[in-house]
């Protein structure tokens, strides 16, 4: 294992919050030793690349995180061959430290998300154990030596056996009933028949028109970022973006290409967020436009109309949103 392995392995592996979950913000920010501290460090192209490449390999090491790996892997070549054209190395350590700071920001989500549902899980393993509890109850009513299935089963046969003697006995007890022969219908004129105006059909309402299906509007999962940290606990403001397209063909394309503008929204958020605080009106029209730009590289100019980013509150903000359902 070389240097450079030996560092982002031993800082992977260290920190934990109170609630069992990975301490991604200390891995990711920690000063001195933090895995954005090591791509800082990088003193040339090939050295932030090697180094963004072990950091990504390290990441994400679970069988089922080689899609993720390799996209991963491909949005950091894309961004290294940008900026070996025009030499600038500073933009584009800048570029992959809003990478990592995307990936970040999904570990910090679904450590939020695990936390939240550790109590639910607490609580369906108390309800299965009541249902045991109940489940002993009954063999000790029933006999603890038979199945619960074959006494229910038993049970329920005895019904069925109960009610059809009831009904089978309730039918043959009492007088037999013989009906009384129906009255002759004594014989009358027949009315004449009178010709009725037929009425005529009546008009087919006009079907009301449907609404336009474009423009359409394409809602993405919402984002957050951290706002404030103490020691004992840490803020978070959650945004949520979306797109504008204009016709069928605009939104196949969105949604064929869906972690690539997952990926532009989160740069352009860590692009304009302040780094403490929620972001200002301001803040979110500049990550708007910095959205636009860079979503005309990487899915084509004119596909997408206007990018707009909501802060939780806003009344165009949805939580539960999923992007081309």
């Amino acid at each position: 294992m070389n240097i450079m392995d030996k560092l982002v392995t031993e800082n992977l592996a260290r920190p934990k919050n109170a609630d069992g979950t990975v301490d991604w913000e200390t891995i990711f920010e920690r000063p001195g030793s933090g895995l954005i501290t090591l791509v800082e460090q990088a003193k040339s192209l090939d050295g932030l690349r090697a180094c963004a490449m072990v950091i990504i390999d390290q990441l994400f090491t679970r069988k089922n995180d080689e899609a993720e790996r390799e996209r991963q892997h491909k949005v950091l070549r894309e961004l290294i061959a940008a900026a070996e054209n025009n030499g600038e190395l500073e933009s584009a350590r800048a570029d992959v430290i809003r990478m990592l700071r995307s990936i970040k920001q999904e570990r910090l989500l679904k450590a939020a998300a695990y936390a939240a549902n550790k109590g639910r899980r607490k609580f369906k393993r108390k309800t299965g154990d009541d249902e045991r509890r109940d489940e002993e109850v009954l063999r000790q009513m029933f006999g603890a030596g038979k199945p619960l299935m074959m006494i229910a089963g038993g049970l329920t046969v005895l019904v069925v056996v109960i009610i059809g003697v009831a009904l089978y006995f309730g039918g043959q007890s009492g007088p037999s009933y013989t009906p009384e022969p129906a009255p002759v219908a004594e014989v009358t004129k027949p009315i004449e028949k009178t010709e009725t105006p037929v009425a005529k059909p009546a008009q087919p309402s006009k079907p009301a028109e449907a609404a336009p299906l474009y423009p359409k509007t394409i809602h993405f999962r919402p984002m957050f970022r951290t706002i404030s940290t103490t020691r004992m606990q840490k803020s978070y403001s959650y945004y949520q973006a979306s797109v504008v397209v204009a016709n069928k063909d605009a939104y196949r394309r969105v949604c064929t290409r869906i972690p690539a503008l997952k990926d532009a929204f989160n740069m352009a958020l860590a692009h304009a967020h302040p780094e403490r605080g929620k972001a200002s009106g301001q803040d979110l029209a500049k990550a708007n436009a910095w959205a636009m730009q860079h979503l005309a590289k990487k899915i084509g100019a004119g596909i997408v109309e206007r990018v707009d980013f909501y802060m939780d509150g806003n009344s165009e903000f949805r939580p539960r949103a999923v992007p081309c359902r």
